[in-house]
């Protein structure tokens, strides 16, 4: 309950200064499309090693790598174009938040919110597709 507060308040006193609120914007933006990045960049990693079908759209190896090089290169580019001129404070803010991030991780918050086990996470992902009468 506090942490609301806390955030609730943050985010009412960093409205009242306009270049803070749109470096936070800024940054926020960078911060959202590198999370919906990260799971391409680690299917790029995983596949052909630890996974060889990515689900029911499988579009192959090559096509999966092609695009995901193409998203990253995309988000990278809207990184730098987010931390150009008037919001150049954004990238020590993002870089801040990334690296307060990895810290908690390895601090003991990943004890106090564990992954789901491996094998239940593999069943949900890859169960089988129901058979459909002919």
């Amino acid at each position: 309950m506090a942490a609301i507060w806390v955030g609730a308040g943050s985010i009412v006193a960093s409205t009242l200064y306009a270049p803070a609120c749109a470096t936070l914007t800024a940054a926020s933006s960078i911060l959202l499309y590198i999370s919906y990045d990260m799971p391409t960049a680690a299917g790029i990693l995983a596949h052909g090693k630890k996974r060889n079908k990515m689900g029911p759209f499988d579009l192959g190896g090559r096509k999966y790598k092609a695009i995901g090089v193409i998203t990253i290169v995309g988000v990278l580019a809207l990184i730098y174009a987010g931390v150009q001129p008037p919001n150049q404070a954004a990238l020590p803010v993002t870089l801040g938040t990334i690296v307060l991030l990895f810290i908690a991780e390895h601090a003991g918050v990943k004890k106090k919110f564990p992954a789901p086990p491996l094998a239940l996470a593999a069943k949900a992902s890859f169960a089988k597709e129901p058979k459909t009468k002919k």
